[in-house]
């Protein structure tokens, strides 16, 4: 798969406004620039990784079987929801959410990239 740049653009965003918002809060606090700077990129960074890291393990398929189960369950006890004689087993079911899986790693991507930002912070913010 090749990455476009328009795939990072909304993580950035995203990234962006939680920096910009704990840094507001520790400027707030009367923190420091560097330090709420460096605050703001570790915090935008490590929630990207953590919602990424999910993304990534959804993507290799851990929870497909209790997405099928509910599902199944779900369509037992209320079968007017569904028409019986489509029935879809599990290897049906995994493929068809195969296709709709959009990859984690733009946004690992772009939660590394705000966690070096952080770093190249602290190491700024300790110099001086």
């Amino acid at each position: 798969m090749k990455l476009n740049k328009k795939d990072l653009i909304p993580y950035i965003f995203v990234g962006s406004a939680i920096a910009v918002a704990v840094f507001a809060l520790g400027m707030s606090r009367s923190n420091g620039v560097m330090r709420s700077v460096c605050d703001g990129l570790f915090v935008a960074g490590a929630a990207l990784v953590g919602v990424g890291g999910i993304k990534w393990v959804v993507n290799r398929g851990a929870f497909d079987t209790v997405g099928y189960g509910l599902k199944s369950t779900f369509h037992i006890h209320f079968p007017a929801s569904r028409d019986l004689r489509d029935r879809e087993d599990f290897s049906e079911y995994r493929e068809r959410k195969e296709k709709s899986r959009r990859p984690a790693k733009p946004m690992l991507i772009v939660a590394f990239a705000f966690l070096a930002a952080s770093l190249i912070a602290l190491l700024i913010y300790y110099a001086i």
